[in-house]
């Protein structure tokens, strides 16, 4: 349950990233249907946090963030590549009948790095919803 409602204020506060996306990013494509909740909050969260960063770079280019934020971003956008393979292994685990469990740990582990570097990058979006029961 813990993970579930990290994953589910990673997508609510990934957006806090503004459209996320470094350049070389791509969006998680999932093989078909999700394998579980744990698969769509996780890709939904990823959408999100791309879109934040293509968003962020763009600030920083233009001048409105200052460049002192790039390395934030930068670390923001390694984690948000590491996810995309993640998600990508974890599902193919899955989908496998293999143990994922460690997958799961390191994916929820990173999104909450990701999530502290959004709310780093953006602080004025430092509130999330309340969680869902």
């Amino acid at each position: 349950m813990k993970i579930v409602l990290i994953v589910i204020a990673a997508a609510a506060i990934l957006g806090i990233l503004g459209g996320c996306a470094a350049s070389q990013s791509k969006a998680p494509v999932p093989a078909s249907q999700p394998v579980n909740a744990f698969e769509q909050y996780v890709f939904t969260a990823l959408s999100d946090a791309q879109a934040g960063l293509a968003a962020t770079e763009a600030k920083i280019k233009s001048g409105e963030l200052p460049a002192s934020l790039t390395p934030d971003y930068d670390r923001a956008a390694v984690l948000y590549n590491t996810l995309v393979s993640l998600l990508k292994r974890y599902d193919a685990a899955y989908r496998a009948g293999n143990d994922a469990q460690a997958m799961q740990t390191e994916i929820s582990q990173d999104l909450e790095d990701l999530i502290a570097l959004g709310l780093k990058l953006w602080p004025e979006r430092q509130t999330a919803p309340p969680p869902v029961n």
